[in-house]
């Protein structure tokens, strides 16, 4: 059944496995105190987006902290404002926790953040993280997204009930 007229709310409320395979987007890199490093996806999100995990992970030293914010952009930010001046991942996140969408950790309790579900309108843009490390030798991080698209067909069994 073709579902691509349903509001975005309808299609939400269908059970996982009608959205399909997921994939994770990862990116990684290595930085030390007050140098920001910017990363971006070899390529586009589908238009529209679910964030199904977030998570980060370093092998930085025990005692330093991560700082991880992922935008949408179609280039690599060079400065810090160009990064500000993409759009938030997560809209109104960032205002939530006051660290302008930024997670952070430290290396003992790296974060997985699963079982989201959240739909982003990512416009066919490339996601881009920005990170840092409070620790003055270079260490790296890794961190990432698994998403897939939504769906715009669904078995006609899906939707009458009978399994």
């Amino acid at each position: 059944m073709n579902i691509r007229s349903w509001p975005l709310e309808q299609i939400m409320q269908l059970p996982d496995c009608a959205f399909g395979e997921r994939w994770p987007i990862i990116l990684q890199g290595a930085g030390s105190t007050g140098i920001p490093v910017y990363r971006i996806s070899m390529g586009a999100l589908p238009e529209w987006t679910v964030i199904w995990e977030i998570w980060g992970s370093t092998c930085a030293t025990v005692g330093s902290w991560c700082r991880f914010r992922f935008r949408l952009g179609d280039q690599l930010p060079t400065t810090e404002a160009q990064f500000q001046g993409m759009d938030a991942l997560f809209r109104g996140f960032e205002d939530y926790v006051g660290l302008g969408s930024a997670i952070m950790f430290n290396p003992v309790n790296p974060p997985t953040l699963r079982r989201l579900r959240v739909p982003v309108h990512a416009a066919g843009r490339r996601l881009v993280m920005g990170f840092d490390v409070t620790s003055a030798i270079a260490q790296p991080i890794c961190a990432g997204l698994v998403i897939s698209s939504i769906p715009k067909e669904v078995p006609d069994w899906l939707i009458s009930g009978h399994r």
